[in-house]
């Protein structure tokens, strides 16, 4: 459209097309955008943890394996997330087993042949497991038994050379005995959890039988566990440790998506439980953070563009847009594609299909405040019953950051943040939650005192409004002077984490919440 004019039909078949696949499913969603070579390695014949904020692409990324044809069975743990340890384990198991089942059965094409050698072993194997894990489902976590036995006893009479002995009975000859019937009472407890370990084997031994009979070359099948972190956290590392073992030793390999800092993958409690990144599984980062925002910018263009392409809409990105309008919805996203275009669609619906008007900075900063209350419900929803925790970890943050100290931008000293795991816990969820953004990593102060920090910025949604407040420094991502220095951000105000904490913890007590976060961070 070298015009430069938009046409409404153009933008509501785009707008259409965008709602459509916001979210991604077995029959809608955007195709997996793929700059950094994540669909080989998730199909690759490995454990993998899948790390994302809400809306980053972790279910898109999955989709690919199962668009591939790859043989897989994919469970939402969201439709499990108020099943407790043990009972979780085993739904998962039979979710598992009864995709796999279908697998295996349509991998035999001659009904006859169902009749006979390995798909016959496997079947009686697959009806005896399923069953007894239909039967323990309805069954308590704990159970004591009372198991009650007969057993005879035997008293006899009889006279052996030089030996007499006199008879128990009168009425019993030397030569006859008697019988008797003692019964034995027990109490024995059957453990569920107990039971699964005990059936671990036969589980493995089913997966080894079943896997060769699956069609197609690739012998192999994956277990895809989406929204793990809906999982309570202290059940997770239970959970993730009983599929880990699962997998030895067969041609299993799971495939967990979840949100970092809601997720615990391993405890030490009593005994070690769990998987270790790096040893038992890899590590897969779906982020895209503001240290790096030409790449988060050139992403996001991909993005746009390739929903403009499949929507079939005959518009020019650079069209949608004026000043620094983009720029202003990549920073309002913060790296994550599923905000980047719900931002994008109200955006479009009020700038230009209503008003008539390119989108410019002030009306993206407009949506993102309106889209605070999206980022809010999700706290609600992910975050159990420190919700209420996290959200003035939230608000007080914003009053001494944007409120005190007159902007967006604030340092996190390092080796305080070390010291204090709640803080390091809060400011690592609140992160997750897309309610505040890594800057950089690894920074120094201006002027430098000798210490390293991490440089964040509030996301715009926590703004009071579109209107610069009076004295405020704006910091924003890819900002420095003509020698790449960024001085901006090192004079940024230092955060003194202790009176951060204080000031939370008084809101807590005030307001009747609870004043602890369960840590999943590492000290």
């Amino acid at each position: 459209m070298s015009d430069g004019k938009v046409k409404h039909e153009e933008l509501l078949k785009l707008r259409g097309y965008i709602e459509e696949n916001l979210r991604a499913t077995e029959k809608a969603g955007f195709k997996f955008i793929d700059t950094r070579g994540l669909k080989e390695r998730i199909k690759s014949k490995q454990n993998h943890v899948i790390f994302g904020r809400r809306g980053s692409g972790k279910s898109t990324l999955l989709q690919e394996l199962r668009l591939n044809g790859i043989h897989s069975s994919y469970i939402d743990l969201e439709n499990h997330k108020d099943i407790t340890f043990p009972n979780i384990v085993l739904r998962v198991l039979m979710d598992l087993l009864d995709q796999f089942n279908q697998s295996v059965t349509a991998s035999i094409k001659l009904r006859f042949l169902r009749k006979f050698g390995s798909f016959h072993k496997y079947h009686r194997l697959f009806i005896s497991l399923y069953n007894e894990l239909r039967k323990l489902k309805d069954e308590p976590d704990l159970v004591s038994e009372k198991i009650s036995s007969k057993q005879g006893t035997v008293v006899e009479s009889s006279a052996k050379a030089g030996v007499s002995i006199k008879p128990i009975s009168t009425s019993l000859s030397s030569s006859e005995t008697e019988k008797k019937e003692l019964e034995t009472i027990k109490n024995v407890e059957k453990s569920k959890i107990e039971f699964l370990k005990n059936r671990l084997a036969d589980i493995k031994n089913l997966l080894n039988l079943g896997i060769p009979l699956l069609k197609g070359n690739d012998k192999y099948y994956y277990l895809i566990l989406d929204d793990f972190y809906f999982i309570p956290i202290n059940d997770q590392p239970f959970l993730i440790d009983h599929i880990h073992r699962l997998t030895k030793g067969t041609d299993l390999f799971f495939k967990v998506a979840t949100i970092r800092h809601r997720t615990k993958l391993s405890t030490t409690a009593q005994t070690y439980f769990g998987v270790e990144i790096g040893s038992d599984a890899v590590e897969i980062d779906l982020d895209y953070t503001f240290d790096d925002f030409q790449n988060l910018q050139q992403f996001m263009r991909q993005l746009l563009n390739k929903a403009i392409t499949e929507s079939d809409a005959d518009l020019l990105l650079d069209n949608l847009f004026s000043g620094e309008g983009f720029k202003q919805l990549c920073i309002a996203s913060g790296g994550v594609p599923r905000d980047f275009l719900s931002i994008f669609v109200k955006s479009v619906t009020k700038s230009l299909i209503v008003d008539g008007i390119q989108i410019g900075k002030v009306q993206v900063t407009e949506e993102a405040i309106a889209n605070l209350s999206n980022k809010t419900a999700s706290i609600r929803r992910d975050s159990g019953s420190e919700n209420q925790l996290l959200e003035l970890f939230a608000y007080d943050l914003r009053d001494i950051v944007f409120g005190q100290n007159r902007t967006n931008c604030f340092l996190v000293p390092k080796e305080q943040l070390e010291k204090n795991i709640q803080i390091k816990q809060a400011i690592r969820e609140l992160f997750d939650l897309r309610l505040i953004h890594i800057l950089d990593k690894n920074t120094s102060s201006a002027p430098s005192d000798g210490k390293m920090y991490e440089a964040y910025l509030i996301d715009i949604g926590l703004y009071e409004n579109t209107r610069r407040p009076r004295n405020f420094k704006l910091i924003e991502p890819g900002q420095s002077d003509s020698k790449s220095r960024k001085d901006d951000v090192r004079s940024s105000p230092r955060m003194n984490i202790d009176d951060y904490h204080k000031k939370v913890i008084k809101d807590a007590e005030e307001n009747g919440v609870t004043k602890e976060l369960t840590i999943t961070v590492q000290n």
